[in-house]
């Protein structure tokens, strides 16, 4: 990397927040020639540990792994929430949020509209409903698409035609450009074809321990027909892993044919995902099995063995469901970095608008863009926080991570405050005791949680829209 290269991106930087404090200097021609474009890619419910690039032992994501050989990719990522809506706001304004609300509060900058302000043409293409105009997403947005409830699912197709549109027509202007992607959301469905393989191959013995004791807990008289359907969740699995090769596919064709107009050299590419997904990694708690026995009895059906054990997200706050991707490659970042330090998904917007030149503005992240540019090391950040709907989670540099349910959770089904030592035990199969060190720890989230500013804003209460697309995104049976 050009040593004069950097100097020059630090230099637009130290221009452009020159520019935020003062007004009078927004005309200068010079920061707005330099100006860098902005792909920032969300993967919905995109399982980290089954990218290639973090590990995996199938090659799902070839393109994607290719986006991180040019550029960061950051080891160690948490979101704030185990589910799209607070996550996504979480990112989206790089405020962190322990209570779930519905809409964006008006006082909180979007990442969008900070560029919006910066003269950047803005475009936001999502195919998650949940994150609609009346939930506040489409401030700053220029050019705005978003799939309606109840309509055809949109497929990386249909978010990819109108990035394509986007891009190619005629505006000199830099651009942001945000594209949500639900390929990788159930139900996981894809046209390339999904291997067919054994539960045996594609569970480890811990998972496959966790289903036979999810089957040992159903009724005697269900266990031998629920022993028949493991090699079905193998192959849902199996589909899963499809429709991410799929969209990992059109992805690398988008950024392709970006390369080809000239648009890649001079554009940060950032992917990222809102939260991961459990895939039958653990029993599914006694809360979820209720709702699901209810709606299996009204439905006149038993069980199945993919209610006994848990497949999607909501509900916990696992590594596998807050441990999310966060690749960064674009002009002046090394290439071929894998960064092991403690990130949170709030670091995302201040980090973009940094290596943009534009001053994040209030926000709990972290600007990463020097230590991005510049090669140094980056620290590990002081705590990171996520969020479910009865869990809470906390984690200090080093592999602590305190999970905390809720009272309600606590009172009717004796959880209890759990310590893990991710080191040692990155599963979080083996919970200790709360030792002095949890107990502390403990305190400070609790006390974050009761001081969190939206436990009494009105943007906490579900509205009807909003509950039909959660129920059309299956959160509510």
């Amino acid at each position: 990397m050009p040593h004069r290269f950097v100097q020059k991106l630090l230099a637009i930087q130290l221009l452009w927040l020159l520019v935020a404090c003062d007004p009078s200097q927004a005309d200068l021609p010079d920061a707005v020639a330099t100006r860098p474009n902005v792909l920032l890619l969300v993967i919905d419910t995109l399982r980290t540990d089954h990218m290639s690039c973090y590990g995996y032992s199938s090659s799902t994501t070839p393109a994607l792994d290719a986006l991180a050989e040019r550029g960061v990719r950051f080891d160690d990522c948490t979101a704030g929430a185990s589910w799209t809506m607070p996550s996504m706001i979480s990112l989206m304004t790089g405020r962190r949020l322990l209570t779930t609300i519905y809409r964006i509060p008006t006082e909180h900058s979007l990442i969008t509209e900070r560029f919006a302000g910066a003269g950047y043409r803005t475009g936001a293409f999502v195919a998650n409903s949940l994150l609609s105009s009346q939930a506040g997403f489409d401030r700053g947005v220029e050019d705005w698409g978003v799939r309606q409830v109840s309509t055809q699912k949109w497929r990386a197709p249909a978010v990819l035609s109108r990035a394509e549109a986007f891009l190619t027509a005629e505006d000199e202007r830099p651009f942001f450009l945000w594209l949500h992607f639900l390929d990788t959301h159930t139900p996981y469905e894809s046209k390339t074809p999904a291997r067919q393989r054994s539960a045996r191959e594609v569970f480890d013995p811990a998972e496959q321990a966790a289903i036979e004791r999810a089957i040992e807990s159903a009724p005697e008289s269900e266990r031998e027909n629920l022993r028949q359907q493991v090699d079905s969740l193998a192959r849902e699995v199996d589909r899963y892993d499809a429709a991410l090769t799929e969209l990992d596919a059109k992805i690398g064709r988008l950024l392709w044919s970006m390369r080809q107009r000239g648009q890649l050299e001079n554009t940060y590419v950032v992917l990222v995902s809102d939260h991961g997904e459990t895939l039958f990694r653990r029993p599914e708690h006694p809360t979820r099995l209720m709702t699901m026995r209810a709606y299996r009895d009204g439905l006149g059906e038993q069980l199945r063995l993919e209610d006994y054990v848990k497949k999607e997200h909501d509900g916990h706050v696992f590594q596998e469901l807050v441990r999310t991707a966060f690749v960064v490659a674009g002009p002046g970042i090394a290439a071929g970095r894998v960064v092991d330090a403690m990130v949170s998904n709030l670091d995302v917007m201040p980090t973009l608008l940094g290596l943009s030149g534009i001053a994040p503005g209030v926000c709990d992240g972290r600007d990463l863009s020097t230590q991005l540019l510049g090669g140094q090391p980056i620290p590990d950040a002081e705590w990171v926080t996520s969020a479910a709907s009865n869990v809470l989670s906390a984690r200090l540099a080093g592999g602590s991570k305190l999970v905390l349910p809720s009272s309600v959770w606590q009172q009717r089904w004796g959880d209890q405050p759990a310590l893990y030592d991710l080191a040692t035990d990155p599963d979080e199969q083996s919970p200790r005791p709360l030792d002095a060190h949890g107990e502390a720890l403990r305190r400070r989230l609790e006390e974050a949680a009761e001081n969190d500013v939206h436990r009494s804003w009105d943007g906490s209460r579900i509205d009807g829209d909003t509950l039909e697309v959660l129920k059309e995104l299956g959160y509510v049976r």
